[in-house]
């Protein structure tokens, strides 16, 4: 009887805050913001296809998705329920991804702990701790379903998982397979995050030790994984076969990498919390310098001997995840930095905020222990108190939660305008693009004759990012006389600036900036404005289909200076069909096979070595593989990053790199260093693609026996050159 009361207040204890703080979940509204997508009707039809590795109208114009591909299950199973239940996005979302997110971190940490402890005030506590918090809160405020939906899989299936490998039988890999495949259809960069977790938290309770049933185990994680891999075969499969290309989109490290500090971390902050506006770090309040003391606080009241070392050990593993997930933040940021650039896939965790689940499990866990061993030597009355006391710790902890006050899906949105909008998108048969300043949210309608893309997205995109001269003013490329017939020829129809709904506080400067920019959009001609809604809004016609046939295709060796010699007004982007060679993503071999009356070759400022080079560009050496570095590299990722290095240094160059990117020195002798893998003693050509500022004194090249001084002749060009040279295959 006495259990059942405790059972009854824990349950209570649990579900009053749920109310509170999820109380969008109870009343009517899409909960669309930030990255949770709103799927109108003919969306949700599109959900019972089958998965596609590619697509062009979800903000691209035209790119491999692998990064989601994971998503498909639940993705599918929002079609499924919609057309078989008649069920719409509103109820949808909830029944999917946010209320099985919120309540399963609940339950599933409940279990994790209730492994490892019988306290019930310490698996209520250590629960709490996980399924409220900061960072949590954050990830559903901010709607990243996916992510969210993964963190209230993974204490369950770490719990399954540690079961399986105590007692390998049918029963515990059934389950340990259906949650770490349903782990693995949330996201499965979680996955490989729980696995490593799974297999610290084993070895330090003797579990994946290394003795007579560690063979056992392996056996049987191996089976597990294959089965897993097995299962989601369906986007395994092609993604190898296509050479993950979709991880292009993850290339380096980006901005805001390193937004979390060894504090945050360590008193189990977000630093957006409670306002959620990305790059807008908050101050951690005095207060949660007191967690820490919660968690370890089982180290100086525990008396069990081997219960200690297994405290001490968890307590190692908690500092190990704090290290984690501070990524690249000092100290020691640069160990994270290339585990991440160097391990197999390692670039998929440059968020490394998502080492907070395995942080905060092991909090909750921590906190338990702490809890219990208190009971020792607090009893009756004095227990409850202490227990109430943490209790309200917690709370305090998601204050601004709890009274209402958080700023996404969380708090109050209103969605009105976007819902208008969608009946003036989807009227007419024919293609239409929408462009959507600065970025497009989640209720922007599109499908796949009405695409949406998000004006951040667009400069990233050639030609757009060479009209820029670096990331400082994003959107200088409007004051291009040709960005109409760049519209034109990408089917933009609409123009669309609400504004950004991410951004919670503005700054006079900040609101300047958007009037200017909106005053910009409004100017640009051919455009008329569309009225009855609560923000700008622009129509253009005679746009270009999706898709459309040219008579003859322009094949250029040379950069993008081709696109300032055409004129505005006669010579139209829609008439041309330009190829660039030294883009990197063509072969140059189709040459052969196009006929001469189809296409044309333009040398731009290049010469017949340049053309020679194009059809070596998949035996260049790209500039990681240099065993002596001391030049600056960016990837081919940072176009406009390099384009504003190089413009600084003299050179205005709006040329390609094949993909390969660019390394470059402004530092008198500093040097890259090959090694070159030479199969026989031959002659061989080396060859190079350079260029100089006007002030520049040149480039030495030193091979075995040849040392040759190079000065462009054709300043602020890339050039291409090569040397002749004998190998002996033993250099």
């Amino acid at each position: 009887m006495k259990n059942n009361i405790k059972l009854l207040v824990i349950l209570l204890g649990f579900v009053v805050p749920y109310i509170l703080i999820y109380r969008a979940f109870f009343v009517s509204g899409p909960l669309a913001f930030g990255d949770a997508p709103y799927f109108y009707p003919e969306n949700l039809k599109e959900l019972l296809n089958l998965p596609f590795l590619w697509n062009f109208k979800d903000n691209n114009f035209g790119a491999p998705q692998y990064y989601i591909l994971w998503l498909y299950i639940p993705t599918f199973l929002y079609g499924v329920l919609n057309n078989t239940l008649g069920l719409g996005n509103d109820f949808l979302i909830r029944l999917i991804f946010y209320f099985p997110a919120t309540v399963l971190a609940i339950f599933g940490a409940w279990k994790f702990i209730g492994k490892f402890t019988s306290d019930l005030w310490g698996k209520f506590l250590g629960a709490f701790l996980y399924g409220f918090n900061t960072y949590f809160l954050m990830l559903l405020d901010g709607g990243q379903m996916g992510v969210a939906l993964a963190y209230g899989i993974f204490p369950l299936t770490a719990f399954y998982l540690l079961n399986f490998l105590s007692s390998l039988n049918i029963r515990t890999f059934v389950f340990a397979l259906v949650s770490l495949f349903a782990l693995v259809s949330a996201d499965v960069r979680i996955a490989l995050i729980l696995i490593f977790f799974v297999v610290l938290v084993g070895a330090v309770g003797g579990i994946t030790r290394v003795n007579e049933r560690f063979f056992s185990i392996l056996k049987g994680f191996f089976v597990l994984g294959l089965s897993v891999a097995g299962l989601s075969g369906y986007w395994i499969v092609p993604s190898i076969s296509s050479g993950l290309g979709g991880l292009e989109r993850l290339d380096g490290l980006g901005e805001g990498a390193n937004f979390i500090s060894l504090s945050n971390a360590l008193f189990l902050f977000q630093p957006h919390f409670p306002l959620n506006q990305f790059g807008m770090i908050l101050p951690i309040p005095f207060y949660f310098a007191f967690v820490p003391i919660l968690i370890f606080g089982v180290l100086l009241w525990e008396n069990d001997k081997p219960r200690r070392k297994f405290t001490a050990g968890l307590s190692l593993l908690f500092l190990i995840f704090v290290f984690l997930a501070k990524g690249g933040s000092e100290p020691l940021g640069g160990i994270y930095l290339w585990l991440v650039e160097n391990i197999p896939l390692g670039i998929s965790f440059r968020d490394s905020s998502k080492f907070y689940m395995p942080l905060l499990l092991m909090a909750g866990l921590l906190l338990s222990f702490t809890v219990g061993s208190l009971s020792v030597y607090i009893k009756g009355k004095w227990h409850v108190l202490v227990t109430v006391l943490i209790y309200g710790f917690l709370l305090g902890l998601i204050s601004p939660a709890v009274l209402g006050n958080l700023t996404g899906v969380l708090g109050k949105i209103n969605n009105e305008p976007y819902l208008q909008l969608y009946q003036k998108l989807n009227e007419g048969d024919e293609f239409a693009r929408s462009l959507w300043f600065r970025e497009r949210p989640p209720l922007a309608f599109a499908d796949w004759e009405k695409p949406a893309i998000s004006a951040d997205q667009l400069v990233n995109e050639r030609p757009f990012a060479s009209m820029n001269t670096g990331k400082f003013d994003y959107f200088n490329f409007l004051h291009s006389p040709q960005v109409n017939s760049w519209f034109n020829l990408l089917g933009i129809k609409y123009i669309l600036l609400p504004g950004d709904e991410r951004k919670k506080i503005w700054t006079q400067e900040d609101l300047e900036g958007k009037k200017e920019l909106f005053l910009l959009v409004g100017s640009l001609p051919g455009l008329y404005k569309l009225d009855g809604l609560t923000f700008p809004a622009y129509q253009l016609d005679n746009v270009k289909p999706h898709i459309f046939a040219q008579k003859k295709a322009v094949f250029v060796v040379g950069g993008e200076d081709i696109y300032t010699s055409l004129n505005p007004q006669k010579d139209h982007l829609g008439s041309q069909g330009f190829v660039f060679l030294e883009e990197g993503r063509v072969d140059p071999r189709v040459l052969d096979q196009v006929d001469s009356d189809a296409a044309s070759l333009v040398f731009l400022g290049k010469e017949q070595i340049d053309l020679q080079m194009t059809f070596l560009q998949d035996k260049m050496m790209p500039i990681e593989t240099a065993v002596l570095n001391q030049w600056q590299r960016r990837a081919s990722g940072d176009y406009l990053t390099w384009r504003y290095d190089l413009l600084k240094q003299g050179i205005e160059s709006r040329e390609f790199d094949f993909g390969r990117g660019v390394a470059f020195s402004t530092v008198t002798g500093e040097k890259v260093k090959f090694e070159l893998s030479i199969p026989e003693k031959s002659n061989y050509y080396l060859g190079l693609r350079y260029t100089n500022a006007t002030t520049s004194a040149g480039l030495k090249i030193v091979l075995p026996g040849i040392e040759k001084n190079v000065l462009n002749k054709y300043p602020e060009k890339f050039r291409c050159g090569s040397w002749q040279a004998g190998f002996r295959s033993s250099w």
